[in-house]
């Protein structure tokens, strides 16, 4: 009975061998996850520093590390999105797509001519984002452990 449960864990090797697929898709989540948060940090801190006003006015804050760092997140956000989606069932990877757009929706109006937005604007785009991103995720998160279920045989 012991064996036959820690089978069913992922981390074992009989779960890893016969939910191989189960596996990418965890795998694929957590690393769409981790390159999203990385991009949402990288972003706001360049946001940040655009709506402070650098210090040096003759630099250009859409060339400087924090600039660098948000484009450089945002890339690796789109090729973890499009690897997740490799490995993602039809449903899930609707919701990463929603995730993404809501991203990348803030992240063009960061980088747009037009930034920075009035603050009415800016507050009820955040807060939107915000919003958005706490359904999805929370969506995201139960339609793969949804799979896990199903994997294991338990739905």
């Amino acid at each position: 009975m012991r064996q036959y449960k820690s089978n069913l864990s992922p981390l074992s090797n009989g779960y890893m061998t016969e939910h191989l697929e189960h596996v990418k898709l965890i795998a694929g989540y957590q690393v769409f996850w981790a390159h999203l948060k990385a991009a949402i940090r990288a972003t706001s801190e360049f946001e940040v520093d655009i709506l402070r006003g650098n210090q040096d006015q003759d630099a250009d804050p859409y060339d400087g590390p924090l600039g660098y760092q948000s484009v450089a997140t945002r890339e690796e956000l789109n090729i973890a999105a499009m690897d997740f989606d490799l490995v993602a069932p039809e449903s899930i990877r609707s919701l990463s797509g929603e995730i993404f757009k809501k991203f990348d929706k803030w992240y063009d109006h960061v980088w747009s001519e037009d930034f920075p937005l009035p603050d009415s604007i800016k507050t009820d785009m955040l807060r939107e984002l915000r919003d958005d991103l706490l359904s999805l995720t929370e969506s995201i998160h139960v339609a793969v452990n949804e799979s896990d279920a199903t994997w294991i045989g338990l739905s």
